[in-house]
């Protein structure tokens, strides 16, 4: 996972079992998160372009003048 403006040490998270299913399902079916949302430890972000079956990026916004984007990356061997 990286910030928009670059790589920065995030903290590591415990997924529920739920968000982890969610996320591997817009990856097989993209476009399965948008209606509902993308979920990360319980926070929810709206789900924004990405790249399907490799990038999904999701936008939270934290006040009206600022926000934070995320992107998931998920090599398939």
């Amino acid at each position: 996972m990286t910030e928009a403006s670059g790589p920065k040490a995030l903290p590591s998270l415990s997924l529920p079992a739920e968000e982890v299913a969610a996320i591997m399902k817009d990856f097989d079916e993209p476009g399965s998160l948008a209606p509902t949302g993308l979920f990360l430890g319980g926070t929810k972000y709206m789900v924004i372009q990405g790249e399907p079956g490799a990038v999904i990026r999701g936008k939270k916004v934290m006040t009206p003048f600022f926000y934070s984007v995320i992107v998931l990356l998920v090599l398939k061997s």
